[in-house]
């Protein structure tokens, strides 16, 4: 289950709906004000004294300094998160009445008051095990800490409340066969924290003690200087990939990876002497901006590894990446054109191919709820950047399927072929013959070997899989080199 994070209300659309209301209405007497819907908001300092209050001149003067200090814009008549809060539970005592209890007491009630309406709703009425799903789905980072797409399952009791769901299989992004194969891809929420932000959106910015929280309310701006400041020539080196998978709703999985050699160190405070930042900006109908600031390496295999991802439209896209030394303001980048591409439901086709460095063993069970980056079929799938190996490794490969038939039992059948090319100078020449496999029954795949006696060479991975239910054919290609 996700942990209820401390509330910050942020950027609210314009569309979610702000229902009128006294909150002398929906306040419960002093005496058991911290028992009611403010309970989502104090701090165990805060109802610990608020709790030893003996007298309602005690608590009036409390409950006026709780509000004060959560008061966005101090020294003006109106307290903005105040409001809105009232409003949330109001709101929430309208929407959630499928039992005898107060809708701001549901599961429901609660997340709607922290983290406001969500974005998307998808509502299955009647999942397999008999009761009903909902999934909220928050496009924009609804906290700090939770990253962007988060969501948020419920599942329907045998009283009919909706309750928070357990299962870490409701949490997944990604197309519906994954689920079905175990396989997870996160967002990186605690890697990386995204915005999505449309041109012309109107929104009210509500923060909740950001010192507190350790936001740094000066990020926004470095990712502007990120594209605005030509790189500097002794800035910190980077390396980065891009990897493209289907999203669950259907949009592109953009995975943005950052390789930064030697790891960098702890600067004053306990922060990171770099900051990892990137920006995509599309560049046809609807325009949206992505930005994506890296907060803590993902792991250290010799580099630091960044990374962070959302689901995108597909389409043609400016990428800005670039890393900032806090130490010395340098700041290198890197800017170019990408296509996004899309994975149509009716069209087979394969995800970026993903080199991983070794296999990468068993993920975590509770890795789908928490959101690691590359979980793929239950295994870790750290990116090789940059693409180099050394005999005596393992040549490490992930990547997924998407589109293929099914026969009458529900099963998908894939025969895979994996062809090798080594160039000399810009000729590729295939070695030897191809390598099949299959029949393959899942649709996220991998495959590793020991690499043993290869030469000192740039090399070229081309997999064509074949869906012998539908005979289509896709094929996707890596390069790689190895070095003595």
């Amino acid at each position: 289950m996700p942990s209820l994070l401390p509330i910050v209300l942020v950027a609210l659309a314009a569309a979610r709906a702000v229902v009128p209301t006294s909150e002398n209405e929906l306040e419960p007497p002093l005496a058991g004000w911290h028992g009611g819907p403010v309970k989502y908001l104090l701090t165990a300092d805060e109802e610990r004294e608020v709790r030893a209050l003996t007298d309602d001149k005690s608590r009036r003067e409390f409950i006026l300094r709780f509000w004060s200090r959560r008061d966005p814009t101090a020294g003006t008549p109106e307290n903005e998160l105040r409001d809105e809060f009232w409003q949330r539970v109001a709101q929430a005592n309208r929407l959630f009445v499928e039992t005898t209890k107060q809708g701001w007491k549901t599961d429901r009630g609660q997340i709607y008051i922290l983290l406001g309406a969500p974005d998307e709703q998808d509502l299955d009425p009647v999942q397999k095990e008999g009761h009903g799903q909902i999934r909220w789905i928050y496009r924009s980072a609804p906290t700090r800490d939770s990253g962007p797409n988060e969501i948020i399952a419920f599942r329907e009791d045998a009283s009919g409340e909706f309750r928070l769901s357990t299962n870490p299989r409701d949490y997944s992004l990604v197309s519906d066969f994954v689920t079905r194969s175990s396989l997870a891809l996160g967002t990186a929420a605690t890697q990386a924290e995204a915005r999505i932000r449309t041109p012309g959106m109107s929104s009210t910015q509500i923060a909740n003690e950001l010192t507190a929280l350790g936001q740094d309310a000066r990020e926004d701006d470095l990712v502007a200087a990120l594209v605005a400041t030509a790189p500097a020539p002794d800035g910190p080196r980077f390396e980065d990939v891009f990897h493209f998978l289907r999203a669950r709703d259907g949009s592109t999985f953009v995975a943005i990876t950052l390789a930064i050699p030697p790891a960098p160190e702890p600067a004053g405070g306990g922060t990171a002497a770099v900051l990892p930042m990137a920006r995509l900006e599309r560049l046809e109908p609807p325009a949206a901006v992505f930005d994506f600031i890296y907060r803590d390496p993902f792991v250290q295999v010799g580099s630091a590894i960044f990374q962070a991802g959302a689901p995108m439209p597909p389409g043609r896209y400016r990428a800005f990446v670039g890393v900032l030394d806090r130490r010395t303001g340098t700041v290198s980048s890197r800017r170019a054109e990408i296509e996004v591409p899309a994975f149509p439901e009716t069209t087979l086709a394969l995800s970026s191919l993903i080199l991983s460095v070794g296999p990468g063993g068993s993920a975590p069970p509770e890795a789908a709820r928490d959101g690691l980056p590359f979980i793929i079929a239950g295994q870790l799938a750290v990116p090789r950047i940059p693409p180099v190996l050394h005999n005596g490794e393992e040549f490490s490969l992930h990547y997924q399927v998407y589109g293929a038939g099914l026969d009458v039992g529900g099963r998908s059948h894939l025969a895979v072929e994996y062809r090798f090319l080594q160039y000399d100078r810009d000729q590729a020449v295939p070695l030897g013959e191809p390598i099949a496999v299959g029949p393959l029954h899942e649709q996220a795949l991998g495959w590793s070997f020991p690499l043993i006696g290869w030469p000192s060479a740039r090399f070229r991975l081309e997999v064509t899989v074949v869906d012998r239910v539908t005979t289509r054919a896709a094929s996707a290609a890596l390069e790689f080199s190895v070095a003595d």
